[in-house]
């Protein structure tokens, strides 16, 4: 009998001793070592970025074009990005001609998205990109892109013309992967293929620091091309 109550003080002595270390080691990883762990959590996660096709180009029956793709520069923000937020819309709308009420409604319109690329200025002048380019680094958050407008090469009504998805378009096509920095038809020929002409967006899966570089380590298989 004394031995079998010594065996059950020792038994109740272990699961005490192992309830302790236990203790110990959560308080040690949720208290003394949150902080770096939650910085370690913060300047590596994960990122989906959105990639577009190439807006399709006309041609009419006897293949003569009608509309082409041009290369051109475009000016892009990341809200998340940005440090200095009034001083960027002042210099936008000081270089640009953007006024302060179009980039702010813009940025609340992707209040949820806070690392999608906004376009801001398309097609600037390569004189003003060089100029711009040489004290970008005052803005951060604000980049340059290469991209591509669209370079109409008649003039008549039927071709039509693209500008930036409005809210009651985006609430429209939303469930076909459109999104509020796409461009869309919005007469004629471009609006009438415009499923057509669009293409499918694809995406690249990228896990990025705390300064968004990416560390490209899902480059090889879980990417998705666009579809031109």
């Amino acid at each position: 009998m004394l031995k079998k109550n010594r065996d059950l003080v020792i038994l109740h002595i272990l699961v005490f001793a192992v309830f302790t270390i236990l203790l110990v080691k959560l308080y040690l990883l949720q208290i003394k070592a949150g902080d770096r762990y939650d910085l370690i959590a913060t300047k590596n996660f994960v990122r989906i970025q959105k990639t577009l096709p190439l807006r399709g180009e006309i041609y009419d029956r006897n293949y003569r074009s009608i509309v082409l793709n041009k290369a051109s520069i475009g000016l892009y923000l990341i809200p998340g990005k940005l440090k200095n937020k009034n001083d960027v819309i002042q210099m936008i709308e000081t270089e640009f001609g953007v006024n302060k009420e179009s980039i702010n409604e813009l940025l609340y319109r992707n209040r949820f998205n806070a690392y999608r690329e906004i376009p801001i200025v398309n097609n600037v002048d390569y004189q003003k990109f060089a100029e711009i380019s040489e004290h970008l680094d005052l803005y951060q958050g604000v980049f340059f892109k290469t991209e591509h407008t669209r370079q109409y090469m008649y003039d008549n009504h039927f071709t039509g013309y693209i500008r930036t998805i409005n809210e009651e378009e985006l609430i429209e096509l939303e469930s076909k992967s459109y999104t509020s920095d796409m461009k869309i038809g919005k007469m004629g020929i471009e609006k009438q293929y415009e499923e057509i002409l669009q293409g499918k967006p694809g995406y690249r899966i990228l896990q990025v620091n705390a300064t968004g570089k990416s560390l490209e380590l899902f480059r090889h298989n879980l990417d998705k091309p666009a579809e031109n």
